[in-house]
């Protein structure tokens, strides 16, 4: 039997909480990879001037690309969490306002496209906001296509201009749906699913 969460872990926070909560474990994860990052220098320090530590060169290679892939993973991960704002506590407005803090704190603009997608999710299940939910899944483009980030690009589209009664770009959008497959390259993950 399937365990059905009943509320997120931000349930009981309001956004400004919850995104500082969020923001507080990530700086903490952040700073134990930043530590054992320097362990792992430290390290290959000793293997350069020739200090028996037990561990070989490629063995350290191995260790430093694990520790990168459990930094990238943990960081999917409390983002999924915070997701569960808006899938499983159906709070959008919520999820709106801490999806806005992220963005202010993306100075750099690595995750605009991102944070525009789910924004324009939240507009969805908001009411009078989809014009900006429009607007902001119009301005979504990806410089690297993936075929999932594709799908649900396109899938948000034609909500949108299905809701909005514009058969034409919601003919074009289906179309271009259908035809996704062939057009990017799918992940094996992609094709199992």
């Amino acid at each position: 039997m399937v365990k059905v969460k009943e509320h997120s872990k931000y349930y009981l926070y309001d956004a400004k909480e919850a995104f500082s909560r969020y923001l507080t474990k990530s700086k903490k994860i952040k700073w134990l990879t930043v530590a054992m990052l320097g362990c792992l220098l430290i390290g290959i320090l000793f293997k350069i001037f020739h200090l028996n530590i037990g561990f070989s060169f490629w063995g350290m290679v191995i260790l430093y690309w694990m520790i990168i892939v459990g930094y990238r993973v943990s960081g999917f991960i409390r983002f999924s969490e915070l997701a569960e704002i808006l899938t499983v506590d159906c709070d959008p407005y919520k999820y709106y306002e801490i999806l806005s803090f992220i963005k202010q704190r993306d100075k750099k603009g690595k995750a605009k496209n991102n944070l525009m997608l789910y924004q324009a999710q939240c507009c969805i299940r908001m009411r009078g906001h989809m014009e900006e939910g429009l607007s902001y899944i119009q301005q979504v483009s990806f410089k690297k296509k993936v075929f999932n980030r594709e799908c649900t690009r396109l899938v948000v589209s034609a909500y949108y201009y299905f809701a909005l009664k514009d058969d034409e770009n919601y003919k074009s959008v289906k179309h271009e749906l259908e035809n996704l497959p062939q057009n990017l390259k799918m992940s094996k993950r992609d094709k199992a699913v």
